[in-house]
């Protein structure tokens, strides 16, 4: 897919670190037979990438992965913002660690 295409999708994930980002890349399980993750370059330099997934009925579950270009809420809603006038997605998530916040999460020993 290249800039500027529109393509709806049922689900945009964001992480917040590249690293977060080639983890999201690595899921195969449950894809579509076949498929693979497209990667693609927002204009404002975001990396992304689609892929789809299988349901018990009906079509495919179409995801979206974008990465912040930086940690924080602002990073993410300006990361974020966008792809959702462009991907009018029908759930929002975001993945990955809370690392860098001390007191802001609690950690199972």
């Amino acid at each position: 897919m290249s800039q500027g295409t529109a393509q709806r999708v049922d689900v945009v994930i964001v992480t917040a670190i590249p690293l977060e980002y080639a983890a999201v890349l690595n899921v195969d399980s449950g894809a579509v037979p076949g498929s693979v993750w497209r990667e693609d370059k927002q204009a404002n330099g975001v990396a992304m990438a689609y892929r789809a997934f299988e349901v018990p009925r009906g079509r495919p579950l179409q995801v979206a992965v974008a990465v912040a270009p930086d940690m924080a809420t602002a990073s993410a809603l300006s990361t974020l913002i966008p792809l959702i006038e462009k991907l009018e997605p029908r759930c929002i998530a975001m993945c990955g660690v809370c690392a860098g916040r001390p007191g802001k999460c609690n950690s199972a020993t």
